[in-house]
């Protein structure tokens, strides 16, 4: 039921979409990926419907990482993929630097290693100059896991080491648990 009144108010309001996108991102916080999915599919066709780039893009990137969540890659790629070329055409380094290694992440659990190692590298050369600390923490983060996936396990541990580094500049001690654990 909840859900739903905020399905209905994305798709009433494309402009007011944040709020539903906020939600989106408890619900996942709160283990529940699939109803975040639902919510943030919604407030994309909304704002492909009414061509707002900056929403459609930051709508694409958290379907990236709910389908991430909830095992189905392939459709969180072509989101990711999506993200990306809005946030380059639109000169949104951190953006695009977050839909990059949310494809990077993504590409390894399709087993497509080596296009996971060029996603990661740019998105790490994106997020260093971005000046946005929890977009950094996941770029850094991703280069780890990508470097694990890999089979170097000490480079892993330092990027991972140095997200782990970086997380409490972005104010979410969640991020800061979730990086932990993979430094784990």
């Amino acid at each position: 039921p909840r859900t739903e009144h905020v399905m209905a108010k994305a798709t009433a309001d494309c402009r007011g979409a944040e709020a539903p996108l906020v939600q989106a991102w408890a619900l996942c916080r709160a283990g529940r990926a699939d109803e975040a999915l639902t919510i943030a599919t919604t407030v994309h066709a909304a704002a492909r419907a009414s061509q707002d780039a900056a929403l459609e893009c930051r709508s694409a990137t958290d379907i990236a990482w709910y389908c991430l969540q909830i095992g189905i890659p392939d459709q969180g790629l072509q989101h990711a993929w999506a993200a990306a070329d809005i946030a380059h055409d639109r000169g949104d380094a951190a953006a695009d630097a977050k839909a990059r290694a949310l494809k990077a992440w993504l590409l390894t659990e399709v087993g497509i290693t080596e296009d996971a190692v060029d996603e990661a590298i740019r998105a790490l050369r994106l997020a260093e100059p971005a000046g946005d600390a929890e977009v950094l923490g996941l770029a850094l983060n991703v280069m780890g896991v990508v470097l694990w996936t890999c089979r170097q396990p000490d480079r892993a541990i330092d990027f991972c080491g140095r997200a782990v580094a970086v997380a409490p500049e972005a104010g979410d001690p969640v991020v800061l648990d979730g990086w932990r654990i993979n430094l784990g």
